[in-house]
């Protein structure tokens, strides 16, 4: 858990804009999840684990669904990677399954 001085100092920002996709891409409402999960959790990340999910947003191919992936989540790139053992994977996952789970 961060500490209150590490907290403030070191929440870097993140923006939608920072996805640099159009509203009308099939990655938009994940890209956005994704933005929302880490302003709901950054407080509580450490700072390593905050940079490395801002990282991860900002390079779509990281993130982004396949086809597979958007019916079965066990099919995720995340889900099957080193990353998906994380607490930033657990945090992108949840963050995009719920996305997935809003559009059905």
């Amino acid at each position: 858990m961060a500490t209150t001085a590490e907290t403030t100092a070191t929440v870097p920002r993140l923006e939608i804009a920072d996805l640099g996709l159009n509203e009308d891409d099939i990655n938009f409402s994940d890209g956005v999840a994704c933005v929302t999960t880490y302003w709901a959790y950054a407080m509580t990340m450490t700072v390593a684990d905050r940079h490395s999910f801002c990282q991860k947003v900002r390079d779509k191919k990281a993130w982004a669904h396949s086809n597979t992936s958007r019916g079965q989540p066990s099919g995720h790139r995340i889900y099957r990677s080193a990353l998906g053992k994380s607490v930033v994977g657990y945090l992108f996952l949840m963050a995009l399954l719920a996305s997935v789970t809003r559009r059905e």
